[in-house]
């Protein structure tokens, strides 16, 4: 079989079998997770997916194991676990996948052997040590009551490792505290005042996570009576920000960081909101405005809407997932909550910044993604992140090819999924491929009909393409958005496109 056509086979599977086992339809991943493995086992020399990823042999039969874990067959998940070890005998995945099935078998002693070797060689994957716990607890409970146990361990997973390593729920809510302000911090002396100036009328307490701050951010921490966790920093930003709801006694939780600000008017809405919740509500999406530093010099405006205010449903209910670029959505999706819209706003500072402190933040995060996606390879939101990051870098070939494999991996949804189609539609318009520049536009409109953002790509497009009257009618359109600036999509992405640009192109369609 040709090289290319195998290449094929493995990206096509991949993504599917991804998308089947991230939905939990693990009947229906297993027969391309098994097409993907004879596959890459043909092509091992060259099994990459498109994008130049290698698909790691030993992922393939964790995944294997996993999906035959959650149809409650034991017999055939231990042996892809087995296989696997063969190649990595260290992989955490394969480890507490084995130790998974020696513990439905009742084999506590075993599998907390397992665990153990895994966490030996995992250091940093400290959810291992949870179900360490877990099991300690099962033993104590059989030796005290002389019977099975019937405590039910549950085999679902988290995203960074394939066990949700412990079912004990963390909650700990003062009825008489409505809502906590969650952060993590280091090294934000000269952001964290600011942030904490604008909540601290409104929150019933401050909860700090430092995670290795040498000047005077805990100072002035202490000066607000914020309660103060100390967290090592292991390169994930998901790990610090669910250790700080951890220690969350409030019915609801705020999220900031330090270069953040609740407007005056959010504060003085934000607890009646959350007061005359509906229980179904999980979430408010909470506007976030912030001026991003171009390369010229000039300040381009974001918008963009994001689940900050959550219900406090007790850790791991729920939890943040990713390195960097840390979503709660997920976990209120798997416990059944609405995520709601709401008129607050949060002002961001953190994108005004110099030259240099830009550089050193997208390289941060520029690492700690290229990690993430070769931790998860067809997780689509790492890659479309990974887009953005390196747009940022001015790599803009590398740019596109993240986000076109962003886009293939089939899992973006909704407003990321548009935010992704938009940035091609503009990387294609740089290259002066302005009939792709459209298709992209359009599929961005499809999502986000009013989106300011995509109306400007669509009539820039058609102009480029000749097409003047309809990029007239393109731009009188974008135009009536401009001058309406609050009726942006509250959740979504949007860009403040000037209505000077906008009359410009007006015009050139128009002689």
């Amino acid at each position: 079989m040709e090289t290319l056509e195998l290449e094929k086979i493995i990206s096509d599977n991949s993504s599917v079998a991804e998308n089947y086992y991230k939905n939990s339809n693990y009947d229906l991943a297993i027969p391309h997770y098994l097409k993907l493995l004879d596959a890459v086992k043909k092509n091992d020399t060259q099994n990459k997916l498109a994008g130049n990823v290698a698909v790691k042999l030993d992922m393939i039969y964790a995944r294997l194991g996993e999906c035959y874990l959650n149809i409650n067959d034991n017999v055939s998940a231990i042996n892809y676990f087995t296989e696997g070890m063969k190649i990595n005998s260290t992989n955490p995945f394969l480890l507490v996948g084995a130790a998974n099935v020696a513990f439905n078998n009742k084999q506590y002693d075993y599998a907390k052997k397992v665990l153990q070797f895994a966490l030996a060689h995992n250091p940093t994957e400290i959810t291992i040590n949870d179900f360490i716990k877990q099991i300690d607890y099962v033993i104590a409970k059989e030796n005290k009551d002389k019977e099975n146990n019937s405590f039910g361990f549950n085999n679902k997973y988290y995203s960074h490792i394939p066990i949700e390593a412990s079912k004990t729920t963390i909650v700990n809510v003062n009825p008489n505290n409505l809502l906590s302000l969650c952060m993590i911090v280091k090294n934000e002396e000269k952001m964290l005042a600011g942030c904490l100036e604008s909540v601290k009328n409104i929150v019933d307490e401050i909860i700090i996570v430092d995670t290795g701050s040498t000047d005077k951010t805990l100072e002035i921490a202490n000066k607000y009576g914020a309660k103060i966790y100390y967290f090592e920093w292991i390169n994930d930003f998901s790990e610090a920000r669910n250790e700080s709801i951890k220690h969350s006694t409030s019915q609801w939780i705020l999220y900031l960081d330090a270069d953040e600000r609740l407007t005056t008017e959010s504060q003085n809405a934000i607890r009646t909101l959350i007061n005359t919740a509906n229980e179904e509500v999980g979430a408010y999406y909470v506007v976030i405005e912030s001026d991003h530093r171009q390369l010229d010099g000039s300040t381009e405006s974001h918008k963009g809407a994001y689940p900050r205010l959550f219900r406090n449903l007790g850790y791991p209910n729920i939890k943040f997932m990713g390195r960097v670029h840390e979503q709660i959505s997920p976990s209120i999706v798997a416990m059944k909550k609405l995520t709601l819209p709401s008129d607050l706003v949060i002002e961001h500072l953190g994108y005004n910044l110099t030259e240099q402190e830009m550089g050193k933040k997208v390289d941060r995060n520029y690492k700690l993604l290229l990690e993430h996606v070769k931790d998860e390879p067809t997780n689509g939101y790492a890659w479309f992140q990974l887009g953005q990051t390196l747009g940022r870098m001015e790599l803009f070939k590398e740019a596109e090819d993240a986000t076109r494999f962003a886009i293939k991996c089939g899992d973006l949804k909704g407003a990321v999924l548009a935010s992704a189609t938009a940035s091609l539609s503009q990387f294609c318009g740089k290259k002066k491929e302005f009939t792709e520049a459209l298709y992209w536009a359009e599929e961005t409109l499809k999502i986000v009909p009013k989106q300011l953002y995509g109306l400007s790509l669509k009539a820039h497009s058609l102009l480029y393409l000749g097409r003047k009257k309809e990029a007239e009618q393109a731009f009188l359109i974008a135009l009536e958005y401009a001058k309406n600036i609050e009726k942006l999509p509250k959740s979504g992405f949007d860009i403040v496109i000037s209505e000077k640009l906008l009359t410009d192109g007006l015009k050139k369609s128009r002689e």
